[in-house]
């Protein structure tokens, strides 16, 4: 399967992260789309909320929208094949390289494709899941996608990003 990592298109087995390469992972951002016979669903949408997720998160991109798009455009025809046999979840993941990045500091981005396990899920359609949800509302942004330590961090500080002071209850 083909990814695309830093602009350079390349075999998903063939990438290399550093250890400080790989911290980034722990506190950076994603959003992903599916596609519809194969073309992606709400694309713009999405490429805006990884924006404003990143906006938040102090991360600052090294691509801009329109390019965000054309790199996922590039995996998706480099996996053509894959991509015919079924419809796809497309990521794109963006983190700051090293644990303690400056806003300004390096990025390193991830374009891939995940087949979607409709099969896996037949069984959930046909007799339901089981869910819980949470008794109160996540950190702002409640749109953004990032990895649940991120939350955690910007839960517990207070003022955090202009929120209000978390409460004794929220830590």
């Amino acid at each position: 399967m083909f990814i695309l990592h830093n602009g350079e298109l390349m075999q998903e087995k063939d990438i290399k992260l550093s250890r400080q390469d790989a911290d980034g992972f722990v506190h950076g951002c994603f959003d992903t789309t599916r596609t519809f016979g194969g073309a992606p669903f709400r694309m713009d949408e999405h490429i805006a909320r990884l924006f404003q997720t990143m906006s938040f998160l102090g991360i600052k991109s090294k691509y801009t929208a329109e390019e965000y798009i054309d790199q996922m455009w590039q995996v998706l025809e480099a996996n053509k094949e894959f991509v015919a046999q079924g419809d796809v979840w497309v990521f794109w993941k963006v983190s700051p390289i090293g644990f303690h990045p400056e806003t300004d500091g390096e990025t390193n981005v991830l374009v891939n494709i995940e087949p979607i396990p409709f099969a896996a899920r037949t069984a959930s359609f046909a007799h339901g899941v089981s869910a819980a949800a949470p008794s109160r509302l996540l950190s702002k942004p409640q749109r953004s996608r990032c990895t649940d330590r991120v939350r955690r961090v910007l839960r517990a500080a207070p003022g955090a990003r202009g929120d209000e002071p978390a409460s004794q209850g929220e830590r």
